[in-house]
């Protein structure tokens, strides 16, 4: 008798854990059901229809970033994001920007420091009112960690200086098209300013179309990169380095690094095109800063800084670049 009321006891306790576990089930689909009608009353058809490309991601040595959001066509009114930036740890910040974007506009947004690790890429809601829209993320390649010492950056998407007040112009024929350069005859002009007079090093950083001869970036004898017969010349005071191999015909990326009481770099495409020791004899001046008088081709993403680079920070400047 006892073996029979301990399997009817048995089959009571699995009917009682039967039940419990469907009443739990019931109650997670009623929480699941609450929870799709409270958000779909903030759900707003207009938001889901916009169509965002985070398209630049800057982050500057003191922490702060910029970001660059680009809006296609399509949806309604965005009071503004909210940004989500990630680190390779798998941490996120928050920051809310309270300005809207029209359809077919592009913009850069200012953005405090950032509290996490290195961020790898960054996603943005657009929201209208208390309405939330989806997330558009960062692509590879478009974060970059711009090293300490820029004294300039001219992106060409107009005529100003991304980080600073070294705004420059057209002078003679070219023209600025589509976030680049071209020129024919003509050079884009910086007036002299304190900050771009170098006395104890330089880096230039510049993607460029185009080859034969020509000046890329010149500051009279202060520092010059150019163009002689399709090789990378640097120059400042009466010290003049080329590199070994001439630039190929696509896009190609050159940076030029010198520490005026040390060693020169010129790297292209990330292969070192030459490199040795200075020995001073810098010439700072009152020149206009003139970037590429006499050169036929394109250029773009014009980055100057007061040091030499080291090779890790060129191959993040490299992976930034156009593709």
């Amino acid at each position: 008798m006892e073996r029979v009321d301990k399997k009817a006891q048995v089959g009571i306790i699995v009917v009682v854990l039967l039940i419990l576990i469907v009443l739990v089930g019931i109650v997670i689909i009623w929480n699941v059901v609450n929870v799709v009608e409270d958000e779909s009353e903030n759900i707003d058809i207009d938001l889901v229809g916009v169509e965002l490309d985070v398209e630049d991601v800057v982050m500057f040595p003191t922490g702060a970033s910029k970001i660059r959001v680009n809006r296609r066509a399509g949806g309604g009114e965005i009071d503004g994001f909210r940004v989500v930036f990630y680190d390779e740890e798998g941490k996120s910040e928050v920051k809310v920007i309270d300005e809207g974007l029209g359809e077919l506009e592009s913009m850069d947004f200012n953005i405090g420091s950032i509290g996490i690790g290195n961020v790898e890429s960054v996603g943005v809601y657009p929201f209208y009112g208390e309405n939330i829209g989806r997330e558009f993320k960062s692509g590879v390649g478009d974060v970059i960690e711009v090293p300490s010492g820029m004294v300039g950056w001219w992106r060409f998407d107009d005529e100003s200086d991304f980080i600073g007040e070294n705004d420059g112009e057209m002078i003679g024929s070219g023209l600025i098209d589509e976030g680049r350069l071209v020129l024919n005859g003509g050079y884009f002009k910086i007036s002299d300013d304190d900050s771009l007079d170098l006395d104890e090093g330089v880096s230039v950083s510049v993607w460029i179309l185009g080859s034969g001869d020509g000046v890329i970036v010149e500051k009279g004898e202060n520092y010059k990169v150019f163009l002689r017969g399709g090789k990378v010349v640097f120059s400042y005071g009466e010290n003049e380095f080329e590199s070994l191999d001439g630039i190929g015909e696509d896009w190609n990326h050159i940076v030029v690094s010198a520490d005026f009481d040390g060693v020169y770099k010129i790297i292209v495409n990330e292969v070192l095109g030459d490199s040795g020791v200075l020995g001073g004899g810098v010439v700072v001046n009152n020149n206009d800063l003139k970037i590429g008088e006499g050169f036929v081709g394109e250029i773009d993403e014009v980055m100057i800084f007061d040091k030499a680079l080291s090779v890790e920070q060129v191959d993040g400047l490299f992976g930034f670049g156009r593709e």
